[in-house]
């Protein structure tokens, strides 16, 4: 029974390898590979789907509304009828010219099916046993580093191989199953919520510096390291509670080297006994919950940003200051790339845009991609999806942790860039 046991542990595990981190077409790992197949045949239904979702989410999310009317389902309200409104405004077409239109909706049918789809897949990564094994094997190691638990570096991976949303989604999960606590969940999310792979080399493409694609994910992993070390002992994340969503203290245990491995194939032995029919239905029902919720709390703030984004100034104004310092800082083609240091917070392939067709150096555009993966907060997707999930950061929060993570890069990138670059 005991070797059986195993034997499922290792099939499993190795499954959910290979279906979440091992590069199967194209460089893309099998779960994104689905999820843009199921994106291109569902393309032509994209607005019904974007409706339905949007329907069902304003049943689903206001079903309490008549019954409690907490704050939560005031702020719920006022979404609903914001996101109704932000549709109709977008599709009208009186305010936003048709590609923005076509971005507004491109974003939000993305969004739902990267969400659903390996938001469905996490459930198989959770109880395969996989998690438990990595966690228990690394766990000293970040807890000395990082202050964080070993499964924080899958979440890592599941961002890098798969999206910033599956990763965030992988941290909210454990976060209500009280596998972490506020501070774990809330530095997880924040620091490592990073884009895909895949991304970066949409990035590094649109500015046509694809020979240097290595370089920028080898500097673009180390200052992730980096600043992750730093920020999880500045505010905010400092001053979050090492407690469970259930208040509960959670006392960590040592262990020896030389059981380690023993405890770790033990752990992964017994998580892998919960992968049952029963349980993957109950995920999914949240799952669902999960992208319904999101759909409601994401539409409004994307149409607001990207009005703001592609019809003020106001992001060029605000980047006008930094130029200075870069200068000072000796950061490539200062001028070009001052504009494009806020852009970040909004969307992560807006500061890329921006340069795409300018006189940029390579070393100028290699630290334009870098600055925005390694900001990880951008609030069409990343911060949104934090905000719409039960992990405890507010937008202010948000907000502080991208100026912490942006002006550190730009105060540490220049030399990566400048050694490493051109």
């Amino acid at each position: 029974m005991e070797m059986l046991k195993k034997i499922k542990f290792i099939i499993f595990a190795l499954t959910g390898t290979i279906v979440f981190f091992c590069p199967i077409y194209q460089d893309m790992v099998l779960i994104m590979y689905w999820t843009n197949i199921i994106k291109m045949e569902l393309a032509s239904h994209a607005m019904v789907l974007i409706w339905g979702t949007v329907i069902a989410s304003l049943i689903n999310v206001n079903k309490n509304f008549f019954k409690e009317r907490k704050l939560d389902d005031w702020i719920n309200i006022f979404f609903s009828f914001s996101t109704i409104i932000s549709i109709g405004i977008v599709s009208k077409g009186s305010i936003f010219d048709t590609k923005v239109q076509e971005e507004f909706f491109s974003l939000i049918y993305t969004i739902i099916i990267t969400t659903f789809v390996s938001g469905t897949g996490v459930f198989f990564l959770l109880r395969s046993g996989l998690i438990e094994f990595v966690a228990v094997l690394i766990n000293p190691i970040m807890r000395k580093i990082f202050l964080l638990p070993g499964r924080a570096t899958v979440d890592c991976l599941a961002s890098f191989v798969a999206s910033p949303s599956v990763g965030i989604y992988f941290t909210n999960v454990c976060y209500e199953e009280s596998k972490y606590t506020q501070k774990e969940a809330c530095a997880i999310a924040s620091n490592f919520s990073v884009v895909s792979l895949g991304f970066i080399g949409s990035l590094v493409a649109m500015c046509g510096i694809e020979r240097y694609y290595n370089r920028i994910v080898f500097i673009s992993f180390l200052m992730i390291i980096l600043l992750a070390i730093i920020t999880i002992r500045m505010y905010p994340l400092s001053n979050k509670e090492d407690i469970d969503k259930n208040k509960r203290e959670t006392v960590y245990k040592d262990r020896t080297i030389n059981n380690i491995l023993f405890l770790a194939v033990d752990a992964g032995m017994q998580t892998s006994e919960s992968l049952t029919l029963k349980e993957f239905y109950s995920f999914l029902k949240q799952t669902l919950f999960f992208v319904e919720k999101m759909v409601i709390l994401m539409v409004f703030p994307l149409a607001f940003m990207l009005f703001i984004t592609n019809y003020t100034s106001m992001m060029s104004l605000i980047g006008k200051p930094f130029e200075s310092i870069l200068i000072y800082l000796n950061v490539p083609d200062a001028q070009l790339v001052a504009p494009t240091i806020l852009l970040g917070f909004i969307e992560v392939a807006l500061p890329t845009m921006s340069i795409v067709g300018s006189e940029i150096s390579a070393q100028g555009a290699a630290f334009v991609v870098i600055l925005s993966i390694v900001q990880v907060i951008f609030m069409t997707e990343t911060g949104l999806v934090i905000l719409s999930s039960s992990i405890p950061l507010s937008f202010r929060e948000l907000l502080i942790l991208f100026l912490e993570r942006t002006i550190l890069t730009i105060l540490i990138l220049p030399f990566f860039v400048n050694t490493f670059i051109g």
